[in-house]
This record gives structure tokens, sequence and C-alpha cells, in this order.
């Protein structure tokens, strides 16, 4: 069978939800199928939830503007399930996913390599908290690594000593990170600023930032 996807076009208020998305909802439901439904205005859920417990669906929101009102999720979770299954080239695919999603947003047209690298820095970061620190393995816990590898020993920061001797052991890892931490100090700055630009602003926001740390299901559960 092949897969079909379908785009519905049309203005506010011309009843998209309603005509279209529902019924397609009350037909998967039918089925038994699994969904994942974007409903910024909660139209949907609020119409559609008491139909969907009492075909026995369990009904997971993920609210990142009112997150108590939601389940809490960390995607960066997954990467450490993989790394623990052996799954290291699944595990850095996902790391680099994930970092293109949060630095999309500061893309420049101009010069690409301030996002790049800072995304490639990103992802270096969550895999070497799979390694060494799975609980610690999050947005917030991404960005205290950087901010305690920043932390200057002698003349060299902190990150940049652990990696020289550690480089060997994790090659992949070293090569996400080289570009930053032994870039001259003006551009190491520059990286480190659009690093933590991306980080912000997902973690700014304190009800955000706690929603992002841990996940209180498993994706797996969600999987026909």
């Amino acid at each position: 069978d092949l897969d079909m996807n379908t785009m519905i076009v049309a203005s506010t208020g011309s009843k998209k939800s309603l005509s279209v998305i529902m019924p397609t909802v009350e037909s998967l439901s039918g089925a038994g199928s699994s969904m994942i439904i974007n409903d910024p205005k909660r139209e949907i859920l609020d119409r559609m939830s008491k139909a969907l417990k009492k075909r026995k669906y369990r009904i997971i929101i993920l609210n990142l503007r009112s997150p108590k009102e939601g389940q809490a999720y960390n995607p960066y979770g997954e990467i450490g399930e993989l790394v623990k299954e052996g799954k290291e080239g699944a595990a850095q695919e996902l790391a680099m996913d994930l970092s293109e999603i949060i630095y999309k947003s500061i893309h420049s047209e101009k010069d690409l390599f301030w996002e790049t690298t800072a995304a490639n820095y990103c992802a270096g970061l969550a895999l070497l908290l799979a390694k060494e620190s799975p609980d610690n393995l999050s947005l917030e816990g991404i960005h205290e690594l950087h901010m305690k590898g920043d932390i200057l020993i002698g003349k060299e920061r902190a990150l940049k000593t652990y990696f020289d001797e550690v480089k060997d052991k994790y090659p992949k890892i070293y090569q996400l990170v080289e570009a930053t931490i032994n870039s001259p100090s003006d551009t190491y700055s520059s990286i480190t600023s659009v690093f933590s630009s991306g980080l912000m602003k997902n973690t700014f926001n304190k009800e955000v930032a706690e929603m992002l740390s841990f996940s209180d299901f498993s994706v797996k559960e969600l999987v026909d």
C-alpha cells in the first residue's frame, strides 16, 4: 500500500476542522489507529476527547503554551535510549535532527557557518551526555555542560582540555564539536552566542523548560 497525504488549504473560519479533520479523526479512531494531531486552538481536543476516551484511547497532550495542562516530553531522552541499545548511528541522526529544528529558526541565507557549527556543537554535547551522564540529557543539561566546559583552566577551556583526552574514545562526537572548541576566541564567542540563543528560545520559560526536561510517557507506547 502507498502512503497518501492530503493538504487542505482554506481561509480562517471555513470549517476545515469541522468538515475534514474531525471526520478523519472519527474514521481513524473507528479503525483503532494511533494519531498525532496538531491542534493549537484545542478545538479538536475539546470536541473529540470524550469520543476518543470511550474508544479506550489514551490522549497525550503536549502544550507549549500552557505546559501544566499537558504531559512532559524530553525529546533528548530518546537519544539516551538509542545509545543504551547500541544504536549509535540512529542516536547521532536524531541528535542532528533535533539540532536542525532548534537552529533552523535562526537561519541566515548569507552565512550558514554559524548556525551549522552551533547545531553540530549542540548535537555533540547531547551525544556526550548520552554517553557520560544520561540522567542529565535535556536542553538544560546541554546548556549546563556548555557552561561548565566554557570555564578556563589555565589558557584552555575545560571542554577543549577534556576532548584532548577523549577524542580518540569518541571520534564522531569530537568531529561535531571540534570546529567550535578549536576556534579562535572571537569565532568561538560568535558560535556559542548562536548556540545559546537557540537553546534559550526553548528554555527561557521555566514551565516549558521543566516540561522538556523529562518524559512521563514513552514514544514507543504510541506505535500501533
